[in-house]
């Protein structure tokens, strides 16, 4: 397996980063569980925008802690 390691980039090269892909993951942060479900997205300026009807994901946005993570898709 091989290990990745962390690099820290400037916030103009992580959007810029941001900016390649058009696939993320919206990941809901806590306890008892958390979970990351696939969500297209876009760039507005520096803020990432994505559509969804108002179900489940947005529901669990407005409670829970959420993150957002652009990476290899498998």
């Amino acid at each position: 397996m091989t290990r990745r390691a962390l690099e820290e980039v400037s916030s103009d090269e992580c959007f810029a980063l941001l900016g390649q892909e058009t696939l993320g993951r919206l990941v809901f942060v806590g306890r008892p569980w958390s979970a990351a479900v696939p969500v297209n997205y876009a760039l507005a300026g520096h803020g990432i925008v994505f559509r969804s009807e108002d179900g489940s994901k947005i529901r669990a946005s407005r409670k829970r802690d959420v993150a957002f993570e652009v990476g290899p898709h498998r």
